[in-house]
């Protein structure tokens, strides 16, 4: 990954653990990893940085459900639906009734691009791993 790629806040995945994106550096940046319980503050280099791919167990966990010929689908608490569908790996956001985003994606969406989506859409979704 690059800095380009990443906000502060994104879900990433270092040495094969989930961490948070804390601070942005031109080389490096700074990651919340928490194993056992345990948090860790580790500075790592972007090369070391992958996406998390969105599964079934993580999407669920974030509190969308399966929709028969859908995909998953997630209604916040002001209305907004987020859909996902990831057999054409299509996300759409629906905000206010109106399409606020349709993107399109040819690889498997990551959580961190899901929540920039959210972001740009400012759907406000705690996101928790």
């Amino acid at each position: 990954m690059n800095i380009n790629e990443l906000m502060l806040g994104d879900w990433v995945k270092y040495h094969n653990r989930f961490g948070i994106i804390k601070a942005l550096m031109d080389n490096e940046c700074l990651i919340l990893v928490s194993c056992d319980g345990n948090d860790e503050l580790i500075w790592g280099t972007y090369d070391n940085i992958e996406g998390i791919s969105l599964t079934h167990d993580i999407l669920t966990k974030i509190g969308f459900e399966t929709q028969p010929n859908i995909g998953y689908i997630i209604d916040d608490w002001d209305g907004n639906q987020i859909i996902y569908d990831s057999w054409n790996y299509v996300l759409r956001i629906i905000k206010d009734y109106k399409t606020c985003l349709d993107i399109e994606t040819f690889n498997e969406m990551t959580v961190d691009e899901l929540q920039h989506a959210l972001r740009i859409c400012r759907i406000e979704k705690e996101i928790v791993l």
